[in-house]
């Protein structure tokens, strides 16, 4: 970390929600952010990309079972302050979640579901397709 002295950070977030159906709910979210080094331009920001879009459907079935679909699109980011940058990607994700109990749901899932390869900070990959099986418990009224 270092710091840069004087910045500008502007940019702005928009989001929609709607029920399509009774069952179904789609939502979106943009984001855009533009960073400007005042004083040192040669110094770059780092690890937040420009461009941010977030895109699910949700369709509940039941009281008991939800299926969630999700899209995120992340522009290039710097990665190190001299100009390294890493590419854009888009990432896929699918859950099922079941209700098994009153305060307790099981959720399956595949992450990366296309098996991207990208990353958040050059040289360093994230994982690729993964799948999960998580037990929640929960305290809602």
């Amino acid at each position: 970390m270092q710091n840069t002295g004087r910045a500008t950070f502007t940019g702005g977030e928009l989001a929609l929600s709607m029920k399509v159906i009774p069952r179904l709910n789609i939502s979106a979210s943009y984001s855009y952010i533009e960073r400007r080094n005042l004083e040192n331009p040669e110094i770059l920001f780092t690890d937040v990309p420009k461009s941010k879009l977030f895109i699910y459907a949700q369709y509940q079935h039941s009281k008991q079972l939800s299926v969630l679909a999700s899209v995120e699109y992340n522009s290039e980011r710097v990665s190190k302050s001299y100009g390294i940058k890493v590419p854009a990607y888009v990432l896929s994700n699918l859950n099922l979640s079941a209700k098994v109990a009153k305060n307790i749901a099981l959720e399956t899932g595949i992450n990366n579901l296309f098996d991207v390869n990208y990353s958040i900070v050059e040289g360093y990959p994230e994982e690729g397709r993964n799948v999960f099986v998580t037990l929640r418990f929960f305290n809602y009224k």
